[in-house]
């Protein structure tokens, strides 16, 4: 991607890269790049099920993820891309990695897809290092954040230990209440990794 693609891709999703949204954690530098929805309306809540107004990148992410919209998908790299291009160039960057995912699927991850075309874009090296131990209850299931990561504590751990000194990058969907993210950098830390960042395309209002 040049520079030209990179300014025409994320001007047309009106992302201002100096304007990223600031998550606050226990990682070294992270970012949300957009708020996930303008609205949301509760039409069934005991069924998740509500009328949403996304902002143009939770639309994309939201069609890559249930719709399998592949032209989303391209939008999503070329977008990621490009923000990691402006906001960490300088930074030394040794894996990208993705957080486990809750739900299992047997064929189709879509973090997992676009994180493996985006270190393909960037040539830096795709690695899943942290992994989970069974699977079992989601995210959204559960109500406090302490209880979250009391759960992820016990069920995550670094499957790889030959992250002594590294600088790795985690790139997510979408950044809730940061409790997968925390305990992921206290996890890849404990193995004497040298850095995280964290990037996510949305963040919940």
């Amino acid at each position: 991607m040049t520079n030209g693609d990179s300014t025409e891709i994320l001007s047309k999703y009106s992302i201002d890269p100096n304007n990223l949204i600031n998550l606050n954690g226990p990682w070294d530098l992270g970012y949300a790049i957009a708020l996930h929805s303008i609205s949301s309306i509760p039409i069934d809540p005991a069924r998740h099920y509500f009328d949403t107004t996304y902002t143009p990148v939770g639309k994309l992410l939201h069609n890559f993820k249930y719709v399998r919209s592949y032209s989303s998908k391209d939008d999503l790299v070329n977008i990621a891309t490009a923000i990691i291009k402006a906001m960490f160039d300088q930074l030394p960057i040794d894996i990208l990695t993705i957080p486990p995912s809750n739900v299992k699927r047997v064929s189709y991850q879509p973090m997992e897809e676009i994180a493996k075309s985006v270190s393909s874009n960037l040539e830096i090296k795709f690695q899943k290092i942290i992994t989970q131990k069974k699977m079992g209850k989601t995210m959204k299931n559960m109500g406090l954040k302490d209880e979250k990561k009391i759960y992820l504590s016990d069920n995550l751990y670094c499957s790889e230990n030959n992250i002594k000194n590294k600088n790795v990058f985690i790139i997510d969907d979408i950044f809730a209440s940061g409790a997968t993210l925390e305990i992921c950098t206290q996890k890849l830390k404990e193995q004497k990794c040298e850095k995280v960042y964290i990037l996510t395309f949305t963040k919940t209002r």
